[in-house]
């Protein structure tokens, strides 16, 4: 028998975490190599394969703009704030994802209760949504000068981060797959 050293374990410790920061970042990891030991052919397909799951993700998005082409039309400011509900969206829940991802980490998020998780995650979606929802609406205001529109944003923004936040939620509890997978088919509108 061998003796483990603190620098082995602090090895084992590297490589796990390595291991663990690529999957939730939606990059194949391997245990074998190096990132920079690795071809960039091999860096590329890695990456690419959640890419285009993304990308297919977001055309989901388009179909959804381009169904409501009339709605634009008549009030074209709105257009304006497609990117900024799209992003608010992604960021909310992407900071969803990570406190679940982290909770499962630590164990604390299946000690919780799969309902009390999903309900805290509304009702902190929902909270966020109403904060950045004011702050939109006085901004919008001043940008178009109307109400109508200020109101529709700010409402949107709310839904979308209640929704963003809460989304991913249940499908963390199947334990079907990785959180960090499930992630990225929950919410594809995340960078």
């Amino acid at each position: 028998m061998g003796i483990i050293t603190v620098d082995d374990v602090i090895d084992i410790i590297e490589q796990e975490a390595t291991e663990d920061i690529y999957t939730q970042g939606a990059v194949e990891p391997s245990k074998e190599d190096d990132y920079f030991d690795v071809n960039l052919i091999t860096v590329t397909r890695r990456r690419l394969i959640w890419l285009l799951v993304l990308l297919i993700t977001n055309t989901g998005t388009a179909a959804v703009i381009s169904s409501q082409e009339d709605i634009l039309e008549k009030v074209v400011a709105l257009a304006a704030f497609i990117p900024l509900l799209i992003d608010s969206g992604g960021n909310v829940g992407g900071q969803s994802s990570t406190v679940i991802i982290r909770g499962f980490n630590t164990s604390k998020v299946m000690s919780a209760g799969p309902w009390r998780l999903i309900v805290r995650e509304a009702i902190a979606g929902a909270m966020l949504g109403a904060c950045m929802a004011t702050v939109v609406f006085i901004w919008s205001y001043f940008m178009e000068g109307s109400v109508k529109i200020s109101f529709t944003v700010a409402t949107s923004l709310l839904v979308i981060s209640t929704l963003a936040s809460t989304s991913g939620s249940p499908a963390f509890l199947t334990k079907k797959a990785s959180p960090s997978i499930e992630a990225l088919q929950h919410l594809g509108l995340s960078r």
